[in-house]
């Protein structure tokens, strides 16, 4: 996932800089978290859910 995160930003002229990110936290199987200038940053799929904090929506069919 990181990968394809850094190759997407540098399709948009957008060069990371790991070294903005503070508190970097892998969540094997859900994703990953960090802060970015006191943001509190996740990423990940939907079982990284409930780390943020975040109720869940109602299931669309």
């Amino acid at each position: 996932m990181a990968a394809a995160l850094v190759d997407y930003a540098r399709s948009l002229a957008i060069e990371p800089v790991p070294e903005n990110v503070e508190d970097f936290q892998n969540f094997p199987g859900e994703g990953i978290f960090g802060k970015i200038h006191g943001n509190e940053i996740y990423i990940g799929n939907r079982r990284i859910g409930p780390r943020t904090g975040c109720s869940k929506g109602k299931r669309l069919q």
